[in-house]
């Protein structure tokens, strides 16, 4: 909780714990700012997705974690820069 007694995050756990999402939110404005997505799945593994949100709402970044795979996807006013790593 922060200041003011605003909630900054909401988290809910699944799966015996194995599995969660997280939403953050910017404590001035209450507007999302991040959320994180893990799932853990017995046949495809552990993946995770991390969304960041601008102040005013728009999608920043995504990053997608899943086996030995990173893919980062980048947006700007004007365009979306996508990298894949592999591990």
């Amino acid at each position: 909780m922060a200041d003011g007694g605003y909630v900054s995050n909401i988290s809910e756990f699944t799966g015996n714990g194995k599995s969660f999402q997280t939403l953050f939110r910017n404590i001035n404005t209450l507007k999302p700012a991040r959320y994180i997505k893990g799932v853990d799945d017995k046949l495809s593994g552990f993946s995770m997705v991390d969304c960041t949100f601008s102040e005013t709402g728009e999608v920043v970044r995504i990053k997608r974690y899943a086996g030995k795979r990173e893919i980062v996807i980048d947006y700007t006013p004007t365009q979306k820069h996508i990298t894949v790593k592999t591990k």
